[in-house]
């Protein structure tokens, strides 16, 4: 049988058992410090990568609030052009509004009142459809409105206004609105309302009288 027997003293295993313990110690130390230095340098990374991912983002928002912003500036000066040219068609219409007064005032007789003489344009969408192999459009038409409103003397004068007005070239869809009795200072008239059109799509010539001259 074999055995073994320890011959080291006491004080040798002593020194030897701390040894190791300090071993285990340092050993334990440095494993804490690696595992310690490897999170921290993942929680670096991460947060790292969350601030460059912030950054990213700062920098798209703030584009997108300088296109943003740019694009409302384009928007403001599209619709500024809209209004412009808005009021230039309407303004640059192929008649003057003196022209139309003078016809109307050339076509009302004598001893009628008028009241009240209103101009406006509006826009009129007409849809042809489609037909022999073209296809459907919708096209944009253009009035003046023109309505007389006043007090003539009898029926004949109001027929021969609607007449008038029908009979000259600048004015089209012509419509009597309505004519009613009136008393006007003790005596029985007729207040009438009439109605017109002239296009505005349409180009004119107006004759204009020498100086001196004959019509």
């Amino acid at each position: 049988m074999i055995g073994h027997v320890d011959l080291l003293p006491a004080s040798c295993r002593e020194t030897f058992a701390r040894q190791r313990t300090r071993r285990r110690w340092l050993l334990g130390y440095c494993a804490l410090l690696v595992v310690l230095a490897l999170g921290y340098s993942g929680v670096t990374a991460h947060y790292r990568s969350v601030d460059d991912q912030r950054d990213a983002l700062r920098t798209q928002v703030q584009d997108r609030l300088l296109k943003n912003e740019e694009a409302g500036l384009l928007l403001t000066q599209i619709r500024t052009l809209e209004d412009r040219l808005t009021r230039y068609n309407t303004l640059a219409w192929p008649v003057r509004m003196t022209e139309v007064m003078d016809s109307v005032g050339s076509i009302v007789p004598s001893g009628t009142t008028l009241t009240s003489l209103t101009l406006s344009p509006r826009t009129e969408r007409i849809r042809t459809p489609a037909a022999k192999g073209k296809p459907a459009h919708e096209q944009t038409k253009n009035w003046l409105t023109v309505e007389l409103q006043g007090i003539a003397l009898d029926d004949i004068t109001v027929s021969q206004i609607v007449s008038g007005l029908d009979e000259n070239p600048l004015f089209s869809r012509v419509s009597l609105d309505f004519a009613r009795q009136r008393e006007v200072d003790g005596v029985e008239a007729r207040e009438f309302r009439v109605q017109a059109e002239v296009d505005l799509d349409a180009r004119y010539a107006f004759a204009e009288l020498a100086e001196g001259g004959d019509e």
